[in-house]
């Protein structure tokens, strides 16, 4: 099987997770396909880390990130200071934004006919070694990881935390047709969850969080 892997989002952990990524890969035959930012976390006043956090890539960030993909795309994180201080908490809307287009920028690289799979994922994730063993997917078929919270629609949220589908499907994966401002009450990760279920005839919870991955920060 050729897994075309998305990573995206801020670098974080990557020191750390990369090597877990690699064990949970191995024996897979897989090309990379990131996106970050060229500061290393979000400046965002959110529950993690936050402004001191605010450190440009490190020329051994980009060292190692060009080990997976040479032709990374590292987007410069130019915000205002209104949108620093709004971006997750006054206005989920933007960060949706933020956060999908570079997902679509990103899925517009692969070419749709040279794999069998897409799987995206975080730099910051970890997963046990053997998450991506006896992955098979349909063609109107997404697999998805979520953790479980009953205010979200259908009951999962983070569902872009570890996603994987088809490539066929990349095409649907545009900022446009599922914003869907109504369904931002419980931050950006609602309206994705919603285009999920919308959007694929089957959603199957492969990766149960805490179990399968989890965040590492």
């Amino acid at each position: 099987m050729r897994i075309a892997l998305v990573l995206k989002g801020h670098y974080r952990s990557l020191d750390k997770t990369h090597k877990i990524w690699l064990d949970a890969l191995k024996g897979h035959n897989y090309d990379c396909y990131f996106h970050t930012w060229d500061l290393q976390d979000a400046t965002t006043p959110t529950w993690y880390r936050g402004e001191k956090y605010a450190l440009p890539l490190y020329p051994s960030n980009i060292e190692l990130l060009k080990k997976f993909d040479k032709d990374i795309i590292i987007e410069s994180q130019t915000f205002t200071e209104e949108d620093i201080k709004n971006i997750y908490i006054d206005a989920p809307y933007k960060t949706f934004i933020y956060r999908y287009e570079s997902l679509y920028m990103t899925l517009n690289r692969i070419d749709v006919n040279k794999y069998d799979i897409v799987i995206v994922g975080r730099y910051d994730l970890e997963l046990k070694d053997t998450c991506f063993s006896e992955i098979i997917i349909n063609k109107n078929e997404i697999l998805i990881g979520g953790i479980k919270d009953e205010r979200y629609y259908k009951g999962l949220r983070a569902t872009d935390l570890l996603f994987a589908f088809h490539p066929e499907n990349i095409p649907l994966f545009q900022v446009n047709p599922y914003v869907d401002i109504d369904s931002f009450k419980n931050g950006g990760e609602e309206p994705f969850t919603k285009f999920l279920f919308e959007n694929f005839k089957k959603i199957s919870l492969k990766w149960n969080y805490e179990t399968d991955f989890n965040i590492k920060r």
